[in-house]
């Protein structure tokens, strides 16, 4: 909980890391720091872990909208998945 917001588990990129947020919002910060980059605002719950592909983050919402945002970077790649365990972002062998 991020200031009364309820996060979803985090995406790991190599340098970044993004959240959806119970606030409508998906967030991304730092990984080296945990300084916020940026965040997009949108008017319904996120509650899934994005996906993060080839400098596109991907979500959905409580409503089933899903968004693709173009986060400037192609280097942010690493978690195609929805759900799934750690294994999926490289982080464990």
């Amino acid at each position: 909980n991020a200031g009364g917001r309820s996060l979803t588990p985090p995406s790991l990129t190599e340098k970044k890391l993004f959240v959806g947020s119970s606030e409508g919002e998906v967030l991304a910060y730092n990984l080296s720091d945990g300084k916020p980059l940026w965040s997009y605002k949108t008017s319904e719950p996120v509650r899934f872990q994005p996906a993060v592909a080839k400098g596109q983050v991907f979500f959905t919402t409580d409503n089933g909208t899903i968004y693709g945002i173009d986060t400037g970077d192609s280097s942010d790649d690493g978690w195609y998945m929805w759900g799934g365990n750690a294994a999926h972002n490289g982080l464990t062998k």
